[in-house]
């Protein structure tokens, strides 16, 4: 409050002193300014939501908020016709604010329920840093409206919430739902960073400024200011909640008197019997530097020289004045790139000028299908990572064609491979049951439990239209075989979960697909790169395709960060981009440095020899059937077969024969030591080799050695709780 009086004193006071300091008053004409501001914000904000995402609250409805904060920055103004201007500041916000409502309740006071009320309260910290454009109209000879926009970037907005007893202002506490006495006069507090915060702020201003001169010249003016911001977007995405703020405080603005026109490079005035010269001599050198980031102008300082003489009764004066300007460049480098091209065997030796070998095999493969669903903290929402198709997609969402999927890229079609399934099997049922991690404000939420479950419900109601009769909703605390110690992070995520089971064994039942595979050997391309500008090297891409019959398979790779000395190609890793014809690929490569310069190397040829199954046929080549299977659900730190797994075995032991070459694979998450996990694998993948009754089979143990998958998901830990087994089968 000091603040403003001292502004609304200055208003008054400092036209009576400007006018006793100078006679005349301050021009009316408009002048490029530039300068600084400073603000004290009243915070008035608008709103109309019970609650924040994910954040319980038993307030009914909030509407409004007040605060303080302040505003400073920068500030630069200029005219673009007699009485208007173009101005711009850059700067800092603060549009703190507190939003609070009054509800009567029920309270315990001496033992007894009497009428009370409390104040339900959110105290928020916001702040942005942005750029506002506005257009001055000047209506008087100091007076200036203004019109424009706020544009800002939201820095890091938090939180605190509570809800709190005002009357009686003592001896009163809450009920809780059961009607029991909390002993407390506070309940729902929470803090932290505001839940889905918009990431901009967006508002209109209008205001108007007053300018007083502080010289003679009008150079130097202080203006006293008053703006009103009326935000268009919401605090929190999902809420309507604007941040609005009343802002009165100064600018201080500098505006140099402009400068006299430049005369003519050679000028001769005449006065009675004077003759002045003035001669201007611009001269410019050009610096070329390895330490120059980019080009760049320094303007020399002038150096001014006179000279006077006389010739009879005329006197002569010669000003000279000479500038130097220097432009500094990057000196030119010649840029250079390079791409060589090696195969790599098992045993990690590069072979130069190597011809790749692609061999057919017939493949059926079997990927077990995870029937957990998990969520972030605190919330229902169904991760971005699962694919959710819409309505009109599912006629063509064929389970066949996840074949040359990966198994998490599979996983994620969980929701629509059990949408298909149940549409095929209409008597099937679903249970969900929905967890929570039973940590902090998780714990006995069965609310959002259920809340988990119903947004897979609601999914495959709305897209593969599934009754809601065929789907029971269950909410449940932690799952009945939860993940352990639960406070572990690692752990904590596994529990945050919808447990899907269902009556008919095919709802979930693996995915098997049967297709062609590809194996290479060697079975690594190495693409040796380098490159050379004399810049940072901003962007380097590798190009690799093979064209055949007007089908493409491409293998690109884009780097940006760390320019490595090689970038490898597994050729039968991801069988999508596996080579699949006889013709070559064609490979080259391109460098982008910070200058600007693009550099492309010649095209080059990768040789390829497909030995493809009709091939084998033709000329009666031996050949194999490579079948692939893998088991998951092992307990954690468990080896005993159970449940689905059971299943999985009968299957298998059905498609191999007495001739068959077996390999099984176990493996862990990261969890525990290493030789820990290395017995636990093995140990797994000896009762898989023990429960298809065939001694014979290879079995090793990985461990967590060789993570199959990302194990910062909880899934990803999950799938590596597995055995992978391999069947090949020689084809008569």
């Amino acid at each position: 409050m000091r603040i403003l009086a001292f502004v609304f004193l200055l208003l008054i006071l400092l036209p009576a002193t400007s006018n006793s300091q100078d006679k005349k008053p301050a021009t009316s004409e408009l002048r490029t300014s530039n300068g600084g501001y400073v603000n004290l914000n009243l915070n008035l904000h608008s709103a109309d939501f019970p609650e924040l995402p994910g954040i319980p609250n038993c307030c009914e409805r909030f509407q409004s908020g007040f605060g303080t904060g302040f505003s400073l920055g920068l500030l630069y103004e200029f005219p673009i016709a007699k009485s208007l201007l173009i101005g711009f500041r850059a700067g800092y916000s603060v549009l703190d604010a507190e939003l609070t409502e009054i509800e009567k309740t029920k309270v315990i006071r001496n033992g007894r329920a009497s009428d009370g009320e409390f104040e339900h309260s959110i105290d928020a910290q916001l702040s942005n840093i942005g750029i506002e454009s506005m257009l001055g109209w000047r209506v008087a000879n100091r007076l200036t409206l203004y019109g424009g926009f706020r544009m800002g970037v939201v820095r890091a907005p938090t939180y605190s919430q509570a809800e709190q007893i005002i009357k009686p202002a003592s001896g009163a506490t809450f009920l809780d739902s059961n009607g029991v006495d909390t002993e407390k006069r506070t309940r729902n507090e929470f803090s932290g960073d505001l839940p889905d915060p918009s990431g901009m702020y967006v508002a209109v201003l209008a205001g108007v400024g007053y300018e007083l001169p502080l010289n003679k010249s009008n150079t130097l003016r202080l203006a006293p200011e008053l703006f009103y911001s009326l935000g268009l977007t919401n605090v929190v995405n999902s809420l309507d909640w604007q941040a609005n703020s009343l802002k009165l405080g100064l600018a201080i603005k500098y505006s140099p008197l402009p400068v006299p026109p430049i005369s003519e490079e050679h000028r001769t005035i005449r006065i009675i019997d004077t003759i002045i010269i003035d001669t201007i001599i611009i001269d410019t050198i050009i610096i070329e530097s390895d330490f120059i980031a980019e080009k760049t102008y320094r303007q020399g300082a002038p150096i001014t020289s006179i000279t006077s003489s006389e010739i009879g009764n005329t006197r002569i004066i010669t000003e000279n004045v000479s500038i130097t300007d220097t432009i500094f460049i990057k000196k030119k480098n010649e840029f250079t790139a390079e791409i060589e091209l090696y195969g790599v065997d098992s045993t990690g030796k590069e072979i130069k000028n190597p011809v790749f070998r692609i061999e057919e095999f017939i493949s059926s493969r079997q990927q077990p299908l995870l029937n957990y669903i998990f969520f972030e903290e605190n919330s229902s929402v169904i991760p971005g990572r699962y694919i959710k198709l819409n309505k009109s997609d599912t006629a063509d969402f064929n389970i066949g064609r996840l074949y040359y999927n990966r198994t998490l890229p599979t996983y994620y079609n969980a929701l629509n491979i059990i949408g298909k399934r149940m549409r095929n099997h209409p008597r099937a049922r679903l249970t969900l049951i929905g967890c929570n991690d039973g940590q902090a404000t998780e714990r006995n939420n069965k609310v959002l439990s259920k809340n988990r479950a119903e947004s897979i419900r609601n999914y495959l109601s709305s897209v593969w239209g599934i009754g809601g009769r065929r789907m029971k909703v269950i909410a449940a605390n932690l799952p009945q075989k939860a993940s352990v110690p639960e406070e572990e992070p690692d752990k904590s995520a596994e529990n945050r979960r919808v447990e899907i089971s269902s009556n008919v064994y095919e709802i979930l039942a693996p995915v098997f697909a049967s297709d062609t595979f590809r194996v290479a050997t060697p079975a690594i391309a190495r693409f040796r790169i380098y490159a050379n500008s004399g810049a940072v090297v901003k962007m380097a891409v590798i190009n690799a395709s093979q064209v055949s019959q007007g089908i493409s398979n491409n293998f690109d790779t884009t780097i940006t960060v760390d320019f490595p000395e090689f970038v490898d190609w597994n050729l039968s890793q991801n069988q999508l981009l596996t080579p699949r014809f006889d013709e070559s690929i064609s490979y080259s490569f391109t460098v982008l440095d910070s200058s600007g310069r693009e550099k492309i190397t010649e095209k080059r040829s990768l040789p390829i020899d497909l030995i493809s199954i009709r091939k084998k046929r033709q000329e009666k080549i031996e050949d194999k059937i490579i079948d692939r299977y893998s088991m998951i659900l092992f307990d954690f730190d468990k080896s005993d077969i159970a449940g689905i797994n059971n299943k999985i075995i009968d299957f298998i032991k059905s498609r191999i024969n007495a001739d068959s070459e077996i390999s099984i694979s176990g493996y862990t998450d990261r969890t525990g030591d290493d030789e820990h996990n290395r017995i636990l694998s093995l140990r797994r993948a000896q009762v898989t080799a023990a429960a298809i009754n065939r001694t014979d089979a290879g079995v090793r143990g990985v461990g967590s050695s060789r993570l199959l998958y990302d194990n910062d998901l909880p899934e990803g830990r999950f799938y590596c709780r597995t055995v992978d087994i391999v069947v090949e089968t020689k084809v008569e």
